[in-house]
C-alpha cells in the first residue's frame, strides 16, 4: 500500500512489547487466536515473579464490547481509514539489519545550514550517524499539505506508529508559553543526561539537562512511587499545567488509536491498579505514568520496555516557527523518519528501535517531550503481593495461550 492510500486500521494490533499482549476485542471464543496473531512477532513473557505475573495479567486483559460499543468501534475504524495515510516500510533501506546494541546510532536532522553532528563515543561503542538530508531514511510528506490527514505504519497487522492529524494535535496538544515554562522548570531540577545504558542523550550545546519524571518503580525498595521528587519541587500551577498536558495527549490517544487498543490498556491498568502520573493535589492522568523532556537534545537508537504505545511531541516557544519541521522521529529498521513540527503528536511502539534526530536548525530552541507507561509500573515492583482471583484468571489465559509452563 502506497503512502496516501487508506490503511487497514480496523484490524491491526499494536505490536506487543516485552510485557504486553495485544488488545482482544470480539467474541471470547476467538481470544486465543487473536492473542497469538497479534503477538506473533514479539517476545513472550515467561516471568514467574508476582510483578511479572501482574504484567501478564494486564497484557491478557480482555474487554469485550457490547453490540452498541462494537458499532462505535466500526465507525471509528472508518474514520481512521479515511484520515491516516499508510506509510510503507522502505524497501531500499541500508539500515534494516542495524545492530543498535553494538553501535551508538544517531540521526542528523540538520538542514544544509547546520554543521553535521559529532556525537562522542559511549561505552567505547563505534558511533554511526544517519543523515536525513542525505536521504538515508524515507521522509513521508504527503500529509504536510493537509492538516486533516495523519500517518500510520501498519505491517502484517502490527501498528508501528500513528501520527495524529495536525489539526487535531494543535487543538489538544497545548503549546502555551506557560506550559513550556513548566517543563523548563522541571528540566532545571533534573540531574542526568542519560537514560541508563539503553539510551544516550546528546546535544550540540555543552551544558544541557534531560529529566524523566512521574510514577516510577523504586530502585532500593519495593513498590512504585506515584509522585516523583521533581514534581514535588514544582509550584502547583506548573504541576497542573503538566497534568493537563497529559490529559490532552491522552485525549489524542483515544481519538486516533483503534478502540481495541484503548480498551486493552485501560483494562490492564484497572486490573492491576497501576499508578499513573500524579501531582500533589492527588489528581492523576488516565494512561501515561511519566514524561521525559530535554531542550535541544537528540537521542541514540534504542528500545524501551513500555507497556503500551509511547508518545512523543515537540514544543517550541517561537510562534513564527509553528509550521516548520524542527526534528525527525526515526525508525531506522523500518527506514522511516517522521517529520515533526511543534505540537505534532506521534504514538509509537517502543519495542521498535527508534530515536529523535538532532534539530533541523540549531538557531531554533525546541523541547523534545515523551510520555510513557513502563512495564515495571504495571507490575507494581513488589513480589510480596498476591494476585487476586481476577488477575490469576488473566495469567492463566495468557499462559494457556502461549503454552508457558
Amino acid at each position: 500500500m502506497r503512502e496516501g492510500e487508506n490503511s487497514t486500521h480496523g484490524t491491526p494490533r499494536t505490536m506487543a512489547q516485552r510485557c504486553t499482549a495485544p488488545p482482544l476485542p470480539g467474541s471470547p471464543d476467538n481470544i486465543k487466536e487473536t492473542m497469538k496473531e497479534g503477538i506473533a512477532k514479539t517476545r513472550i513473557i515467561k516471568a514467574k515473579t508476582t510483578s511479572g505475573l501482574k504484567v501478564k495479567a494486564a497484557a491478557a486483559c480482555v474487554v469485550v464490547g457490547s453490540d452498541w460499543s462494537n458499532n462505535r468501534e466500526k465507525q471509528k475504524n472508518i474514520k481512521l481509514q479515511k484520515t491516516l495515510l499508510q506509510v510503507n516500510v522502505s524497501r531500499n533501506n541500508k539500515w534494516k539489519d542495524l545492530n543498535f546494541r553494538r553501535f551508538n546510532v544517531y540521526a542528523d536532522g540538520g538542514d544544509n545550514d547546520n554543521e553535521p553532528i559529532q556525537p562522542s563515543k559511549h561505552d567505547n561503542k563505534v558511533v554511526k550517524v544517519i543523515s536525513i538530508k542525505g536521504n538515508e531514511l524515507y521522509v513521508p510528506k504527503k500529509h504536510l499539505a493537509d492538516q486533516r490527514k495523519g500517518l500510520c505504519c501498519v505491517v502484517d497487522r502490527v501498528t508501528y506508529f500513528t501520527l495524529c492529524p495536525r489539526a487535531s494535535s494543535l487543538v489538544n496538544n497545548g503549546m502555551s508559553a506557560k506550559l513550556i515554562n513548566a517543563y523548563r522548570k522541571a528540566i532545571s531540577f533534573g540531574n542526568n543526561n542519560n537514560r541508563g545504558n539503553n539510551c544516550n542523550i546528546k546535544s550540540n550545546i555543552s551544558s544541557f539537562k534531560y529529566v524523566c519524571s512521574g510514577a516510577a518503580a523504586n530502585r532500593a525498595s519495593r513498590g512504585v512511587t506515584p509522585i516523583h521528587h521533581v514534581i514535588r519541587k514544582l509550584d502547583k500551577a506548573s504541576q497542573v499545567l503538566i497534568l493537563d498536558h497529559f490529559k490532552c495527549v491522552e485525549s489524542l490517544f483515544k481519538d486516533w488509536l483503534p478502540t481495541a487498543d484503548i480498551r486493552q490498556v485501560l483494562g490492564g491498568i484497572d486490573l492491576v491498579g497501576a499508578e499513573t502520573f500524579t501531582i500533589e493535589s492527588g489528581e492523576s492522568s488516565e494512561i501515561f505514568a511519566a514524561f521525559a523532556v530535554g531542550k535541544n537534545v537528540y537521542l541514540s537508537c534504542h528500545i524501551d520496555d513500555d507497556f503500551t504505545y509511547s508518545c512523543t511531541t515537540l514544543l517550541c516557544s517561537d510562534e513564527s516557527k509553528k509550521d516548520e519541521i524542527l526534528a525527525y522521529f526515526c525508525f531506522p529498521r523500518l527506514g522511516i523518519a517522521v517529520p515533526l513540527r511543534p505540537g505534532d503528536t506521534l504514538f509509537f511502539n517502543a519495542r521498535e528501535p527508534h530515536m529523535v534526530s538532532s534539530r533541523t536548525k540549531n538557531e531554533i530552541d525546541i523541547y523534545c517531550l515523551s510520555f510513557y507507561l513502563k512495564s515495571n509500573v504495571i507490575g507494581g515492583n513488589d513480589n510480596s503481593q498476591e494476585l487476586n482471583e481476577e488477575q490469576e484468571h488473566h495469567v492463566n489465559l495468557y499462559e494457556e495461550t502461549f503454552s508457558i509452563h
